[in-house]
């Protein structure tokens, strides 16, 4: 039954109705307690189900968990009646069914329009959610733009299941075409949704491609008199060539929307920010480019193939070298490539000076570390043998070799295919590395010290930039030479309130020269021409600037619309970037992760919370509640939140925004340790939950991180850094007392420990074998004993002590039968299941189950890095 004005629900005033449709009424009402204009959405009572309704409840809340422009925001979600309604985000527009009834729209707003769209589909889908019912009258048109509606009624990405759930149902709309024909949302349908097969992000891509294709030519794509004739033309048929209807139809626009009707899924593009891409390079005329990237075949995630037609259009090779007349004069091209093997994560990727290759790490199958390059005219990757360990990197400026640092040498190695040829010893072990023109190689030291520049020629070394430690300037990175190769840029690192912050300067060798070029910045390049490229807090900048002169001018600028995989504590944005305007890049890794229950065998046995990030994750003793760290990506602020379970409720513990780590809880559930990084330095501090500000709790020489709480509440268990070594210390509970050494290894690091429940045993992480392994050691000292077998990291032991967990080298959870009554003992270990994200994993000892943040299903393809062939940083680029 209509509502009338007036009627309340909750704190909404119903002002008037909207409409209606198969799946409920749609009024305008106000929010009486802030004041604003929202939608409300009634649907129909058989919806009430404790199964569907339970289902909509959980969908609800995953949309209300994030915002998009281009996503009808979900408010509130209540009950009346027995009907549940849904409050969103009220929309003065029209639908895009209404638009159509006035016939085919101008391309350049089908395109701007499209755009919106997939970008709106490509962040739900990254949220573990698909629409499944994507059609025009689902997509309102506003002044800012289009907004996609009803993810209320969303499935989200789960195995396949053909019951009645809610997600399986769809919507009613009035007819856009003549008298006779069945429309609606069956004209919209992929085929395997026809099907009852399992559907996913694809299957909204289909979606996406009907509309475009209605959107341009104003006819459906897909039309029948029956529903078993419509049904049949979307299953078997292939809509006319949209030149056909509308012949000032793009040729490149028809090809992109045919392929996401193919009826093969693995046929379609694979994700929505692909086909985002392609109406983005349509609408700013790169044609070409839009052409020259065919679509992805059944291996989808596999990297691209390469042909000589690419070739020549992207790379455009002439006597072995790249050619461009300049950044703008080519169109742009953009793909995505994944190292075969498994990647070390970040890929600390470069792109050669030349721009034909990148080279980045992977974990080789024998776990090691190793460089490898992939060739952009070939797509051919190629491990780059003897550069196990390295811990630096770097093209050599003809971009014929690389460089790198490894056991206190320097080496290179002719590509392709050549033999490692140390070059210098006794260079320590540097974390960044730039090989300039002139036989200098510019490498940063970490945690302490100015560049060093070393000399191929004679391999001597001396400092190559000036620390300012009176200002607390702690040392520089990321050396990037200038194609002179005697000026080179670097970042300059000092503490700052929200932990190290890095300015961007330019020096000149031999000279101890500086200039300040950006004040907040990290990472920076050289791009011709005459632009410095630089990251803040994974954002990528542009600015104009003079090598000769090392000066800039004007303001920075935004140069990628994209966020960047970025390491806050460090200021690693994960870019790299060729002079020629070859850009590399690894999306921001997507923060969606699914805190799921498993058994000992690793089945899910219940979730909690919705898909979100997880950081410095910590389970209450009572398993009831969960810490998890916080950052505000766009001004570093970070904090730790505590999550209720049964409530369902976060709450803010921490209000000091800084890099934080290591949460440890009390015995009792009341307060909690946590190292904070200020002034340059890990101090560790306490937290009551009942509120009140944090204490300093222990303050060391250098660095230090709490371990563990034992269960009387009595010793607290921590790491110090003492010179470069990690060692474990004791300090009673209150934080006063000098701390006891539990073991000191001053070329190794010891970390990671936990207390036995009875208290008299320490598990713990050691190097000295050269490996991480687990140990035991009881807690007055004395023996101690290996546990792990093959690598071991993050121990845990069960609440009877007669059980100890760790994460092996092989990323499996093993389990260790031991005896801890009077002397230690270990039985052989035994594998229970394996963990997918490295080592988090906490035991929930009461109930003897884990809780593990699993990925969510979002794209699948987050670790792949992106590439930009003909880039520029220039705005409008």
């Amino acid at each position: 039954m209509a509502m009338a004005a007036g009627t309340r629900l909750g704190p909404y005033e119903i002002l008037a109705p909207v409409g209606a449709g198969g799946m409920g009424e749609v009024y305008r009402a106000r929010d009486t307690r802030l004041g604003r204009e929202v939608a409300i959405k009634v649907l129909p009572s058989h919806l009430a189900g404790a199964e569907l309704r339970q289902r909509f409840e959980r969908e609800a809340r995953a949309i209300s968990a994030f915002q998009h422009p281009h996503i009808c925001t979900l408010y509130d979600i209540g009950e009346r009646e027995g009907s549940i309604f849904l409050v969103m985000e009220y929309l003065e527009g029209e639908t895009l069914a209404d638009r159509l009834t006035r016939g085919h729209m101008p391309i350049s707003q089908v395109l701007k329009s499209g755009m919106e769209i997939a970008d709106a589909l490509d962040k739900a889908h990254r949220h573990g959610l698909i629409h499944r019912d994507l059609k025009p009258s689902n997509v309102m048109l506003t002044k800012s733009g289009a907004k996609l509606m009803d993810f209320g009624l969303a499935k989200a990405i789960e195995p396949a299941s053909t019951g009645n759930a809610l997600s399986a149902m769809v919507t009613a709309e009035r007819p856009l075409t003549e008298e006779g024909v069945i429309v609606g949302t069956f004209q919209y349908m992929a085929p395997e949704q026809l099907e009852a097969r399992p559907t996913d992000a694809r299957t909204d891509i289909f979606a996406l491609g009907a509309v475009l294709y209605q959107m341009a030519t104003g006819k459906p794509a897909f039309n029948g008199r029956t529903k078993a004739s419509l049904i049949a033309s979307i299953l078997a048929a292939e809509p006319p060539p949209m030149t056909a209807l509308e012949p000032r139809t793009p040729p490149a626009f028809d090809r992109v929307v045919r392929i996401c009707l193919a009826k093969d899924p693995d046929e379609r593009w694979q994700t929505a920010h692909d086909v985002k891409l392609q109406l983005e390079g349509i609408l700013l005329g790169s044609t070409q480019a839009a052409e020259a990237v065919r679509a992805p075949g059944r291996r989808w995630r596999a990297v691209l193939p390469w042909g000589i037609a690419l070739l020549t259009l992207v790379l455009g090779f002439a006597g072995g070298r790249l050619w461009r007349s300049s950044p703008a004069a080519q169109p742009r091209v953009r793909f995505s490539i994944a190292p075969r093997n498994p990647p070390l994560s970040p890929y600390y990727v470069k792109v050669s000076p030349d721009g034909r290759a990148l080279a980045y790490l992977v974990t080789g199958n024998d776990k090691k570390i190793h460089i490898a390059v992939r060739w952009l005219d070939s797509g051919e990757e190629q491990p780059v043998a003897g550069t196990e360990g390295t811990n630096a990197f770097f093209w050599a400026p003809d971009s014929r070799a690389l460089g790198y640092f490894a056991n206190g040498k320097l080496y290179k190695i002719a590509l392709p295919g050549g033999s490692a040829e140390e070059m210098c010893s006794g260079q320590g072990s540097p974390v960044q590395a730039s090989w300039g023109s002139r036989g200098v190689v510019l490498a940063a030291q970490f945690p302490t010290g100015p560049l060093q520049a070393t000399s191929v020629a004679d391999c001597k070394v001396s400092d190559a930039t000036p620390l300012d430690t009176g200002g607390g300037e702690l040392n520089h990175m990321y050396p990037q030479f200038l194609p002179d190769g005697s000026s080179f840029l670097f970042a300059g690192r000092k503490p700052g309130e929200k932990g190290d912050e890095f300015s961007i300067y330019a020096g000149k060798l031999g000279t101890h020269e500086r200039h300040l070029l950006v004040a907040q910045g990290s990472r920076p390049h050289y791009v011709e021409p005459g632009f410095l490229v630089f990251s803040k807090y994974g954002r990528i900048f542009g600015q104009r600037f003079d090598p000769k002169t090392l000066k800039t001018e004007g303001a920075a600028f935004p140069a990628l619309d994209e966020r960047v995989n970025f390491s806050y504590t460090f200021r690693w944005a994960e870019y790299s970037v060729s002079p020629n305007g070859v850009l590399a890049y690894q999306h921001d890794l997507k923060k969606e992760q699914q805190l799921t229950w498993v058994d000992r065998a690793g089945r899910e046995i219940g979730r909690i919370e919705e898909p979100a990030f997880y950081d410095e994750l910590a389970l209450s003793p009572d398993a009831t509640r969960v810490i998890s760290g916080r950052m505000d990506p766009e001004n570093n602020q970070r904090d730790l939140w505590v999550y209720d379970i049964p409530r369902r409720l976060w709450s803010r513990l921490t209000f000091n925004p800084s890099i934080i780590a290591n949460p440890v809880w009390a015995p009792d559930g009341r307060s909690v340790l946590f190292a904070a990084l200020r002034q340059g330095k890990y101090r560790i501090y306490r937290q009551d939950l009942s509120g009140g500000p944090e204490q300093l709790f222990l303050e060391a020489k250098q660095d230090a991180w709490p371990d563990d709480w034992s269960a009387d509440g009595k010793l607290v268990l921590f790491e110090e850094l003492v010179g470069q070594s990690t060692v474990l210390r004791l300090i009673d509970s209150s934080g006063k007392g000098e701390p006891v050494s539990f073991a000191s290894a001053p070329n190794y690091d010891e970390y990671g420990g936990r207390f036995s429940a009875d208290g008299h045993w320490v598990a713990y992480v050691s190097n000295e074998t050269g490996s991480e392994e687990v140990y035991v050691r009881g807690l007055s000292g004395g023996q101690k004993w290996r546990v792990s077998s093959a690598g071991g990291t993050y121990p845990e032991w069960s609440d009877d002590g007669h059980e100890l967990l760790y994460y092996s080298a092989d990323h499996k959870l093993v389990a260790v039968d031991v005896q801890i009554a009077g002397t230690f003992h270990a039985g052989p270990p035994h594998p229970l299941f394996a963990i997918e994200l490295d080592g988090y994993y906490r035991y929930d000892h009461r109930n003897r189950r884990f809780l593990i943040p699993r990925a969510s299903a979002t794209t699948s393809n987050t670790l792949d890095l992106q590439v930009v062939v003909n880039w520029s940083p220039a705005p409008g680029n």
